[in-house]
């Protein structure tokens, strides 16, 4: 590309090009994803071992609730929550799954309690 054209093309618009690139890069990873070759979700069963790895006295149920692998329920019982407010057992989980929340893991009802 020759210098004039250069100019021309980035005359000042570097911010509609990269939102062309944001948005041509969208479309890709819908295309890869409708063809099952980009799949950021979760398995339940990576998701429980999470959960049980940083919680070994809990007892985990995990529920696919749209049969998608990303909307999951996951109900954990554990003595280790005795004595701490639910949001605080919530930590305790969300901290298990490392960052994955919102990334890998799109969904997750979560549903904790110390056993009775």
């Amino acid at each position: 590309m020759d210098a004039k054209t250069n100019q021309r093309y980035n005359n000042g618009n570097q911010t509609a090009g990269g939102a062309l690139f944001k948005r041509g890069f969208l479309k890709l990873i819908i295309k890869l994803k409708l063809c099952g070759k980009y799949d950021m979700a979760m398995d339940a069963v990576s998701l429980e071992t999470m959960i049980r790895e940083a919680i070994p006295d809990a007892d985990v149920r995990i529920e696919d609730l749209r049969g998608d692998g990303d909307h999951y329920a996951a109900y954990v019982v554990s003595p280790s929550f005795a004595g701490l407010s639910r949001v605080q057992q919530h930590q305790m989980v969300y901290r298990a799954l490392k960052g994955k929340m919102g990334n890998e893991l799109h969904a997750l009802a979560l549903h904790t309690s110390a056993p009775e």
